[in-house]
Formats: C-alpha cells, sequence, structure tokens
C-alpha cells in the first residue's frame, strides 16, 4: 500500500503494554519505549465551584471545578508512569482513581476531593524504527476517552520535557497534529480503535489526552476535563520507504564480504 513517498510492509506489528518501560513487536522486532509528561491546564481553581473544597471526581459537578486549555506559557514536564492491568497510566495531579490513569480533569488531593485545575497528561512512544500507527488500544477509562495523537516530523530526536505545550508550540518544535479522536472505546483485541487514516509515519508518537488547545474533532466529539483513560495497546505497521533505498551499513558490509569471496574463487580458478 502507497504510502506518501513509501510503502507499508504487510506485517502487521502490535505493542501491548503489559509494563513500563521497553516492549517489543514479536512479529518485526521493533521496540517501543514508553515514558509519560503533563502539563498544567489554564483556569482558575475555585473553591466554591467544587462546593468549598467537598467535590470529588466520582461525584457530579466537579468538572467545574477543572481548567479548560493550557496555562500561559505551560510546558511539558516528565510524569511518573505506571501499569496496571487495564494499561499504562500517570498520576501526576492525583494517585485516586481516576486521576492515576492519563487525564485532562482537575487535581485532587489524598482523600479525592478536587483541589486544583489539573494536568493534561499524555503518553510518549519512542520506537527504533519509523512506523505507521494505525489503532490505539484502551484499557479502562471513566467518563470518557478523548485524545490527541501528535507524530514527531524533526530530523533529530525531540525533547518534549521543557517543550511548550500548546499547539502552536508543538507545532513550532516539530510535532505534527495527525488527529483528535474523540470518545474511544475499551477495546483490547485488535483492532482498536482507528487512528492515523493518513497513513502517516514517525518513530515518535504522542497519545495526550485531549486539551481545548488542539482544536476541532477528527473523530467523535471531544472536550476538555473529563478523560480518564489507561492505554492497554497500540497497533501499527512498520515503514518503509518508496523505491530503492539505500542498503543499511551492515547490509553494505555483506555485500562487501561476498564480492571479496567471489574474486578469490575466481583467483584460484585462474592460477590452477
Amino acid at each position: 500500500m502507497l504510502l506518501g513517498l513509501g510503502v507499508l510492509t504487510g506485517a502487521q506489528a502490535g505493542w501491548t503494554f503489559s509494563s513500563t518501560g521497553q516492549i517489543t513487536d514479536p512479529v518485526t522486532g521493533i521496540k517501543a519505549t514508553t515514558s509519560a509528561f503533563s502539563a498544567g491546564n489554564g483556569g482558575t481553581y475555585t473553591s466554591g465551584a467544587c462546593g468549598n473544597g467537598t467535590k470529588t471526581i466520582s461525584g457530579t459537578g466537579y468538572s467545574a471545578c477543572g481548567g479548560t486549555g493550557f496555562a500561559s506559557g505551560a510546558k511539558w514536564a516528565s510524569a511518573t508512569l505506571s501499569s496496571y492491568s487495564g494499561g499504562l497510566g500517570s498520576g501526576s495531579d492525583g494517585s485516586n482513581s481516576p486521576n492515576h490513569a492519563f487525564d485532562n480533569g482537575p487535581k485532587t488531593n489524598s482523600s479525592g476531593y478536587v483541589t486544583g485545575v489539573g494536568n493534561t497528561e499524555s503518553l510518549l512512544l519512542s520506537f527504533d524504527s519509523s512506523v505507521v500507527l494505525s489503532s490505539i488500544g484502551i484499557g479502562w477509562k471513566e467518563n470518557d476517552a478523548d485524545i490527541s495523537l501528535f507524530r514527531y516530523t524533526g530530523s533529530s530526536a525531540p525533547t518534549l520535557a521543557g517543550a511548550g505545550a500548546t499547539l502552536a508550540d508543538m507545532t513550532s518544535a516539530g510535532w505534527a497534529l495527525v488527529g483528535n479522536y474523540g470518545d474511544l472505546a475499551i477495546d483490547t483485541v485488535q483492532p482498536y480503535n482507528p487512528v492515523n487514516a493518513g497513513n502517516q509515519a514517525s518513530s515518535w508518537w504522542l497519545i495526550s489526552a485531549y486539551n481545548n488547545s488542539y482544536g476541532a474533532a477528527t473523530t467523535g466529539s471531544v472536550n476538555q476535563g473529563n478523560d480518564y483513560f489507561k492505554v492497554y495497546a497500540v497497533a501499527g505497521s512498520k515503514y518503509v520507504p518508496q523505491g530503492n533505498p539505500a542498503p543499511e551499513p551492515g547490509s553494505l558490509a555483506l555485500a562487501g564480504l561476498a564480492l571479496a569471496g567471489l574474486f578469490g574463487v575466481r583467483r584460484a580458478r585462474r592460477g590452477g
């Protein structure tokens, strides 16, 4: 299948996140390394809107306590990544459920009460080969699961920590928004929730809880403040450049050895 300037191999690849760190696809051997990041939401926390500090995320009306968009000058910061039976999550703004998942909702304290506007959290995937992501598996969610998917298009490895989080900042740093996907379902069997209809490729992908800064929905409906989900798996294909790409150094070395052997045989025959 043609893909812009390249083609996809027939072999499908999948990465199930049973743990943090590095996961290897058993078919292609491509490795994915995982890490988490968060950036502060915009808005001002008002205790009165939260029942003077008595609202919990599991109750009603809590979304009025949260923020919208990103705070002025918000930057991505490294966050703790945790593994659960439902997939990967991050608790940068609270360790209680559902804040232990990736989310864009308000911050909570150890008792579960809302105490701030919270963060927008994201999962960074670094592959050791360029891949075309085609679907995302959600293993757990509460309320909703709206996501934004980015791919990195720069020529050198990105540094997300300390980078601006708004769409304009992301774009200037080499990140391209692939789409905003609303209302993802819990789905732990391939094919998962479909994404990236344009079959775009990258070695670096960012799955973020949706933020209003990222614009309109690509599919479904999206809004900030009530999305809590764990990423169970992703699936896709290895990307191969179209035409006759230059061979890798390893293959050049093997070709050189083969030629040397061929000349050696010819010389031996002439000498005999």
